[in-house]
């Protein structure tokens, strides 16, 4: 096994209102896992796309969803998230090649319970914690922080890196995202804190963990043209 690396982090957002978020999506090949965490400004009815992972609302400032899909290969360019009301977006896509991770959604993929801000005297918004349905393995936690970007992240989850931060500076009435991860041989984790430039700054936090590529446990080879004794070695 080997920890799962991201390809590349896809990042778009828009400032402008709209009903329709279109989303950018990477080049990604049959098998490859695309992880999308989306975040709208206010509190909208959100059309779902993909398998989702998470979906939550903070009072009417700011909602925080994510969802997962296993790409078949030649996507179009980018996909189109809908809302009832007009709001600006920010997304992040994570994408993971197919030799990279486990293989299915639903034995590859967890996601912890999403926690709301309270939208006043929070300048620390909690990261909750995940458990990989799956046990220990070297997996990769993923922790993501979606926010109305009325203030800005001043400090981050300790152990997290590889910090993504999509539409940091876009004004009060926008949303953002920030994301991290960590490489960890553990069935759980749970991050600390996040801290924020204001107490009022609405934020939705989540973890997401990411099952490592494990190769067929029937799957027996001999060591040096021939067995030794009576073993068998993977």
């Amino acid at each position: 096994m080997a920890y799962p690396t991201p390809v590349s982090v896809t990042e778009s957002f828009s400032n402008v209102d709209a009903t329709s978020h279109l989303v950018t999506l990477p080049a990604a090949s049959a098998g490859d896992l695309l992880v999308m965490l989306f975040s709208v400004d206010g509190a909208p009815t959100i059309t779902d796309v993909w398998t989702q992972l998470y979906k939550l609302a903070q009072g009417t400032v700011v909602s925080g969803a994510a969802y997962a899909k296993i790409s078949a290969g030649g996507e179009a360019a980018n996909v189109d998230i809908v809302t009832n009301n007009v709001e600006s977006f920010a997304a992040q896509v994570y994408r993971f090649a197919a030799g990279a991770w486990f293989g299915t959604l639903a034995t590859g993929v967890s996601a912890g319970t999403p926690v709301a801000s309270a939208n006043t005297g929070v300048s620390n918004p909690d990261a909750p914690a995940v458990n990989a349905a799956w046990g220990a393995a070297e997996n990769l936690f993923i922790t993501a922080l979606h926010n109305s970007t009325g203030g800005t992240v001043t400090g981050t989850p300790a152990s997290y890196t590889n910090s993504v931060n999509t539409n940091p500076a876009g004004g009060t009435a926008t949303a953002g995202v920030v994301s991290l991860r960590r490489a960890l041989t553990a069935a759980s984790d749970d991050p600390s804190s996040w801290t924020s430039s204001t107490t009022g700054m609405a934020t939705v936090t989540n973890t997401i963990v990411i099952r490592p590529y494990e190769s067929s446990p029937n799957s027996y080879t001999y060591i040096g043209g021939r067995p030794r004794g009576n073993l068998w070695y993977r």
